[in-house]
């Protein structure tokens, strides 16, 4: 029998967060399966490296941009199933549509890309033009409608994306599948435990902005900044760092290597006000640790999948220090509190994991199953 060829899309593949960093650990995972039944899958993307100078990056990415551009359509020529991860231009799709390829779009976003761009404006204190925004949002649209399956990782997940274009959504089959992610491991320690000694830590990760809820974390710090027994931690940079002068927040900055810090802290806090399916809160899982979420987008369905872990209501202060308070109390009952986290992360959510999911996922698409709405699992 004649392998099926998939064609799995994307502007750049490194190891990370967004959809350059989804298609990585795809990729790690399908690596790990030898059985593919009969699917052949090809990765097109620009594998992102570290050079020793600005100038040697950019010259190789402008070459590898442009080989990039061929290999990218011979590979949907020469494909049966293409697979767009991530925002990206629309021309691609639209010509394996022309070229009768069963396509796959996948959004990474925790919303649509006209309005991300619109609040990356107004956090540098301007205006995105008319013109623009219109084109990003017209061509997310063209992404949506040239699809015959959209994937989310949950149903919470996508409701920017249905808030938008439900009909067009609804038109589609649309596949339910978890993402999954590799452990990075530490390299080095941050001496957190002997800094803070018998105080239980408590860690925001991430970018220092609005919609990350990194304002909601430093006010409820402020509120509970009289208890002797948190000490509050921060990993990230952002506009927001203002925040911080005032605060008894230690701050740690950027980190490339945030299992040094998963090492070093008892609990993590994701208070986003809008969220897709962040990729962090796993890696946190992988660590055993216990988690705080803000109860939007895809937290509530991750919240589900980890069993120690519990939601506060988004923005809401007052609710987030009193679960704050709870998750010590139980902490300090029980040592062994985020261990089953650990547990759904192997069960669910390893790279392995998520690379079965999408082989499922493909036959389930070849075969042209009948249902609208299927969770993949």
């Amino acid at each position: 029998m004649k392998k099926k060829r998939i064609a799995i899309i994307t502007d750049s593949i490194r190891e990370g967060g967004g959809p350059a960093g989804y298609v990585y650990n795809l990729r790690k995972g399908l690596n790990l399966i030898t059985e593919k039944l009969n699917i052949k899958v090809k990765f097109s993307g620009i594998n992102m490296k570290y050079y020793p100078s600005h100038f040697v990056f950019f010259f190789w990415r402008f070459l590898y941009r442009g080989f990039n551009f061929i290999k990218r359509w011979l590979m949907i020529v020469f494909s049966d199933v293409c697979v767009f991860q991530g925002y990206q231009q629309s021309k691609y799709i639209k010509l394996a549509k022309r070229l009768k390829k069963l396509c796959i779009y996948q959004p990474h976003s925790p919303s649509i890309k006209a309005d991300e761009d619109k609040m990356n404006y107004e956090l540098q204190g301007s205006k995105i033009p008319h013109d623009i925004y219109c084109n990003l949002k017209n061509n997310e649209k063209e992404l949506f409608d040239s699809s015959d399956i959209v994937v989310f990782p949950s149903d919470n997940a996508g409701l920017a994306y249905y808030s938008e274009w439900k009909s067009i959504i609804n038109s589609k089959k649309v596949f339910y599948l978890k993402s999954g992610t590799i452990v990075r491991k530490s390299n080095h320690s941050l001496n957190l435990r002997s800094k803070f000694p018998g105080k239980t830590i408590i860690a925001f990760i991430g970018r220092f902005v609005t919609h990350k809820g990194f304002d909601i974390f430093c006010e409820a710090a402020k509120k509970l900044k009289t208890s002797d027994e948190i000490q509050f931690v921060c990993a990230g940079s952002g506009p927001l760092q203002n925040l911080l002068e005032s605060s008894n927040i230690y701050n740690l900055g950027f980190i490339s290597d945030v299992g040094s810090l998963l090492e070093n802290v008892d609990m993590v806090i994701i208070p986003n006000r809008i969220t897709y399916y962040d990729l962090l809160p796993i890696e946190c899982a992988a660590y055993g640790k216990p988690l705080i979420f803000s109860n939007v987008g895809g937290n509530i369905s991750q919240n589900k999948d980890m069993p120690d872990s519990l939601l506060f209501s988004s923005e809401d202060i007052n609710d987030l220090c009193a679960t704050i308070k709870k998750t010590v109390e139980i902490r300090n009952e029980n040592k062994l509190w985020g261990s089953k986290n650990r547990l759904a992360y192997e069960n669910l959510f390893t790279e392995k994991k998520m690379a079965e999911r999408w082989l499922k996922a493909f036959h389930l698409a070849i075969e042209s199953s009948n249902e609208s709405i299927i969770y993949v699992e």
